[in-house]
């Protein structure tokens, strides 16, 4: 199995075990039975038509999109004094407390530690943009559409995220206890936190519920894109032929199969803490996404330094520039020191714990 299968085999667990955290916020029902139903839910999409996957993943994204435009508009507006009997808020959260909290040790040194901790969680966050280029055996024109469709990542990057973030920092004070809320759900969306205080009782459960098809679009992602490459490797005889067997709309069946069993994974909140196995989760997929970073980047690392001493020239590229041998290197390093460090927290006096270090090192 690729270094990508395996990633993605407990990242669909993941998103489902992040569906029943999520439905907490509404109600205290066995999480067995939201297990049940995505399982089953993700599987149908699996191998129905692809069409199928994409009206719903279409609507899920602009679901999304909506979403997230809406809370930069509501939280810029929260900030500035804009909802009657609100008093604007300005930038006063980044001068007291600031936006580092000390974590393990005090000072700045702390401070740099709270930062490190959250590197897995946003490597979890970041984890499947490398799967723009499974699409490109089925694009139309590969050496134009790929290259377009990277480009705007970085600009969803800054939008989505970095815009995102820095509204956040405007809301929400970094010590907030209702951030730490151990439900996991909604309620410890910052956004929320500053709807609440607004007075928009409405707030917390529309963004519970598109998180939820957020969640669930990622899960049918990580099946699509596990399932072929399952099957290319299976085409590449590096994979039993057993693989290779299609439904008659051309639906790698027993590839989705193959996934369904990890799926079951989901079935750990039952004797455990819903959110404490998905942040196990997290960690395990966290860890599979760097091993697969590092892999890609080597690889590139490679492929330009072969061109180089063959004299091929950049120029052949569909997307090329001159300073990607070096942001590779840069990457490579960042993506191996995350790895190694991910779990520096068991490792500090009085915080060994045998769960977090196996999540982080397995």
């Amino acid at each position: 199995m690729s270094i990508t299968d395996s990633k993605l085999v407990v990242s669909i667990p993941s998103e489902i075990t992040a569906i029943c955290v999520l439905f907490q916020f509404w109600t205290d029902l066995n999480p067995a039975v939201f297990i049940v139903i995505f399982i089953v839910l993700t599987v149908v999409i699996g191998i129905a038509f692809i069409r199928v996957y994409g009206e719903i993943e279409f609507v899920f994204a602009i679901l999304k999109i909506l979403l997230v435009i809406f809370l930069i508009i509501l939280g810029l507006v929260i900030d500035l004094g804009g909802i009657p009997g609100t008093p604007a808020i300005g930038g006063k959260f980044w001068r007291d407390p600031g936006p580092f909290v000390e974590h393990v040790a005090t000072g700045h040194w702390g401070e740099f530690l709270g930062y490190w901790s959250v590197m897995t969680g946003a490597v979890f966050s970041f984890a499947g943009v490398e799967s723009l280029a499974m699409a490109a055996a089925e694009t139309k024109n590969p050496r134009r559409a790929i290259p377009a469709a990277c480009k705007r990542v970085f600009f969803r990057i800054v939008i989505f995220y970095v815009l995102a973030i820095v509204v956040v920092g405007l809301l929400v004070a970094s010590n907030d206890d209702r951030l730490n809320d151990s439900s996991g759900s909604a309620a410890q969306s910052p956004f929320v936190i500053a709807a609440s205080a607004a007075g928009i009782p409405a707030i917390p459960s529309v963004v519970n519920a598109i998180v939820i098809t957020s969640a669930w679009s990622s899960s049918n992602q990580s099946l699509l894109a596990g399932t072929r490459v399952l099957y290319g490797l299976a085409l590449k005889k590096q994979a039993p032929k057993i693989f290779l067997r299609t439904t008659s709309w051309g639906v790698p069946y027993m590839c989705v199969l193959f996934f369904a069993p990890f799926m079951f994974l989901s079935f750990l909140t039952l004797s455990n803490a819903a959110l404490t196995v998905f942040w196990w989760l997290v960690d395990l997929t966290a860890a599979g996404v760097l091993v697969s970073w590092s892999a890609i980047l080597l690889n590139h690392i490679r492929l330009k330094l072969a061109m180089k001493r063959q004299g091929i020239p950049d120029e052949s590229l569909p997307w090329y520039n001159s300073w990607t041998l070096y942001s590779s290197y840069a990457g490579l390093f960042m993506c191996l020191l995350i790895l190694l460090t991910g779990g520096y927290e068991v490792f500090t006096a009085g915080n060994w714990d045998a769960q977090s270090f196996v999540s982080s090192y397995l």
